[in-house]
């Protein structure tokens, strides 16, 4: 009876150590993707940088303050329309656009909840039917028999 090795009987299929290989490089990149998403990085995009020597976007929130200048105090809020969108804005929708207009802004405290009105008490209700049945429950049992 002639034996055959397992790397001659597996010849030309995926063997199980391949699949654990795969299985585990998937994981891996999943692991990554979810870890980037977290910390609003690309680690994807940091790692492909760093093979061809491009300049690293670190973040998303930095990126947006490079984009988006910091308005200066004390410039007025106004509603425009931006690409058919109604924005409202201190920086795009400035003075200089035609549709433009100054929004005045109050300041509130939210929604808050109604005050519910104070309950009332009656100082001295007739008893009830109720209260009876239990003060003669009461009498009843504290007499001797």
């Amino acid at each position: 009876m002639k034996t055959t090795s397992t790397l001659t009987s597996q010849r030309g299929a995926l063997s199980l150590m391949w699949c654990a290989i795969l299985v585990g490089a998937v994981a891996a990149i999943g692991m990554a993707a979810l870890m980037s998403m977290r910390h609003e990085r690309n680690l994807f995009h940091d790692v492909w940088a760093g093979l061809m020597k491009a300049p690293v976007v670190t973040s998303v929130k930095t990126l947006g303050r490079e984009v988006r200048p910091e308005a200066p105090a004390g410039k007025e809020i106004r509603r425009c329309t931006v690409d058919g969108k109604v924005m409202y804005s201190n920086i795009e929708c400035g003075p200089d656009r035609p549709a433009s207009r100054e929004v005045v802004l109050h300041d509130s405290r939210g929604i808050e909840p109604p005050k519910a009105a104070p309950a009332t008490v009656p100082e001295e209700a007739p008893p009830t039917m109720q209260d009876r049945i239990i003060e003669k429950a009461l009498q009843d049992k504290m007499t001797p028999r």
